[in-house]
């Protein structure tokens, strides 16, 4: 949920650095919804810098000036005074000097801001990546936020991604660079590695990791029956005691059917919301927005995830736990068994490096923004880097076997069943959300019901409609580089999304008429 917003304008040659307070204010109030603002300000001898922490957590930042340097650190989890101490002065040696390639281990689910003596903005990302950060250099300056429509808001252009384990640092107009203090490589795998040790590594790393929740009063979870969302499920109870399972789903998807007897069999309180072509034609525009992006897979995705944030939110849940992660770190699509049958482990190996390094941005941006939408804090036990490291050394066999059933994701199974999750539900196999939750259906039928006349379309063609439905939708909400329909839509949610937040950037438009 916590968030960070900054502008920086150089004062000797930039008119807008005169109005940047109502500029600052503009990006922030894009970020209202992940909590109440606390602004700094620092005085730099060729500008000024505002910074502001969104949350609604006094406990998930703090300030403090060092020798040299003035640190704001924007944390997911409230750690101990003595490992606070401790990241502070690793985040503080990467800040001071980032060519020397030092490595913050404690930071995790992080973005750190630091101001030298020598008026330099240093911004570091966490090597995790759950933490977004987004920059922008303007005409005179640069701006920077956790999500990009803080940005858009000032500037209708698409911003730059800070990646993980990197630093932005910035000088004065112009004089700017981008720093890599620390970077992930696959671990290298011996063939001597022992299935039972490898288990117990896996074991002990993720319950340290789940030990996160020991101080959060209320937990939901991200719940669609599977082994991932299963095991987080039983984790979680364990160390936050008031757990409540959460899925979203339309009445007649997989999900739907079978996440209330398992929650059952794993005695944790479940709530179901379910969800039909009405109420995803309501909530459509705010998916969108809270996304920032109108990619027909990231919407389909984020409809569950979004109501199920809402229902968390309802229920006073402070922090909504996801089982992203195992399919990247053990084989669990069926495209690596198939590459494993026809290229052998070393190919199955490059592929699942190349997506987990990728997921922060294919996948987790989505999922924070949209949890973080409601005033949640999200948490991805899985991606925990310990964990993952010992996820990534595992040779492919452990993972992998056309001659088993199941034939994927072997290890992480006997992880679950050791860990205390029943065989039945180790062994299930799973579907992707938008297949299990219903969404992909609903959001076809939603759009074909309020479009004129497309319930004549095949459903190829509807297939079709639906992509330029959601640009339609981005583009008039504001998303910079997207192209919608020039047709007659029922728009009256999203001009109510835009009577309560406004337009992102400044652009002409022509409002549509609403369905006869």
């Amino acid at each position: 949920m916590v968030g960070v917003v900054g502008l920086y304008y150089d004062s000797e040659v930039s008119e807008e650095a005169k109005s940047s307070q109502n500029i600052f204010s503009e990006m922030a109030e894009r970020l209202s919804h992940r909590g109440t603002l606390k602004e700094f300000q620092f005085e730099l001898s060729q500008g000024k810098i505002h910074l502001g922490i969104i949350n609604g957590d006094d406990d998930q930042h703090y300030l403090e000036n060092h020798q040299q340097m003035k640190l704001l650190l924007v944390d997911n989890f409230a750690v101990d005074l003595q490992s606070e101490e401790r990241l502070s002065k690793q985040i503080i040696s990467s800040l001071r000097n980032p060519k020397a390639k030092t490595t913050p281990s404690l930071a995790h689910m992080l973005v750190a801001v630091g101001v030298t003596d020598e008026k330099q903005i240093r911004i570091f990302r966490s090597l995790d990546g759950v933490r977004t950060l987004y920059f922008a250099e303007l005409d005179s300056g640069f701006a920077f936020s956790t999500e990009r429509k803080a940005i858009w808001k000032i500037f209708p252009t698409e911003p730059q991604v800070l990646n993980p384990g990197w630093i932005l640092s910035i000088s004065k107009k112009r004089d700017w660079e981008l720093i890599q203090v620390y970077s992930r490589s696959p671990s290298k795998i011996s063939t001597k590695i022992d299935a039972e040790i490898q288990l117990i590594k896996l074991h002990d790393e993720l319950a340290r990791s789940f030990r996160n929740l020991s101080l959060t009063s209320k937990c939901g979870v991200l719940f669609s029956g599977g082994v991932d969302s299963s095991l987080v499920a039983i984790l979680a109870k364990r160390e936050c005691e008031d757990t409540l399972l959460i899925t979203a789903a339309s009445a007649h998807s997989k999900d739907f059917k079978k996440t209330k007897e398992i929650a059952s069999t794993l005695s944790i309180e479940h709530k179901l919301i379910q969800f039909d072509f009405e109420t995803v034609w309501e909530i459509l525009p705010e998916v969108i927005y809270a996304i920032e992006t109108s990619k027909r897979m990231d919407v389909e995705i984020a409809i569950p995830f979004y109501l199920s944030a809402e229902a968390a939110k309802e229920e006073d849940c402070k922090v909504l736990v996801s089982g992203q992660g195992p399919d990247e770190l053990f084989a669990g699509y069926a495209r690596y068994e198939k590459s494993y049958v026809k290229n052998g482990a070393g190919k199955v190996r490059e592929e699942l490096w190349s997506d987990f390094s990728v997921t922060h941005e294919v996948n987790i941006a989505r999922d924070e923004k949209a949890i973080a939408y409601h005033g949640l804090e999200s948490f991805f036990p899985y991606l925990d880097q310990k964990f993952s490291d010992i996820a990534l050394s595992t040779p492919i066999e452990f993972l992998l076997n056309p001659n088993r059933n199941p034939s994927r994701k072997i290890l992480f199974r006997d992880l679950a069943r050791k860990m205390g999750l029943p065989d039945d539900i180790a062994n299930a196999q799973k579907h992707a959300t938008q297949y299990s939750s219903g969404s992909s259906k609903v959001l076809q039928k939603s759009v074909a019901k309020n479009v004129p006349n497309a319930h004549n379309l095949s459903k190829k063609k509807t297939s079709i409609l639906v992509q330029n439905v959601l640009d339609t939708i981005a583009q008039e909400i504001g998303i910079p580089m997207v192209i919608g329909l020039k047709t007659n839509l029922d728009m009256e949610p999203t001009y109510r999304l835009l009577e309560r937040v406004g337009p992102l950037p400044t652009r002409n438009r022509r409002r549509q008429s609403p369905k006869p």
